[in-house]
């Protein structure tokens, strides 16, 4: 997708931001992938970093994960207005174009791309970063989406009711 990117987008930089060191044999591949494609002078691997330092810096946020549950880094990118790119696996598709029962419906937040195409993830990248107003009406979703059905203080409150439940369902046997 880098590659693919860079050709439309000759100044884009790419930040591989989280651990190196879990998978040493594969970062390892990574590296040489990049070389191999002239990416050296786009791809940067910043490794472990604090990703609440990141996300002023950072116009879109990339997940091409094989599996996921429920991403956080797709939600803390949403919550400061970062619209995402993601492959289409666990929720990432409900966080980014919402559930089915979202009333009313906010709209996009962002792209989601199937598993394994790297021609997808390079052209939603590419309408992000080059169509102003897609790129702002995503960033405000994203935002929106957070606020409404992601808040801490909403879901903590909705756990501690699923789990006073379960507890009287328990005590009740």
């Amino acid at each position: 997708a880098c590659a693919i990117l860079r050709d439309c987008i000759p100044d884009v930089r790419v930040w591989i931001l989280g651990p190196l060191e879990e998978d040493p044999g594969y970062v390892d591949e990574c590296r040489q992938l990049t070389a191999h494609l002239d990416l050296n002078a786009t791809v940067d691997f910043k490794g472990r970093v604090a990703l609440k330092d990141f996300y002023p810096l950072i116009d879109v946020l990339v997940l091409t994960s094989v599996s996921e549950a429920q991403p956080l880094v797709i939600l803390e990118g949403a919550a400061v207005g970062v619209p995402a790119v993601a492959t289409d696996v666990g929720s990432c598709r409900e966080m980014i174009h919402g559930r089915s029962d979202e009333q009313p419906p906010l709209g996009e937040a962002g792209v989601v791309t199937p598993l394994a195409n790297p021609a997808a993830t390079a052209e939603a990248l590419r309408r992000l970063l080059t169509d102003g107003e897609f790129y702002e009406r995503c960033s405000r979703t994203a935002q929106q989406r957070v606020r409404r059905y992601y808040n801490k203080t909403d879901l903590d409150h909705a756990y501690q009711e699923l789990y006073e439940a379960h507890i009287q369902m328990a005590d009740d046997l």
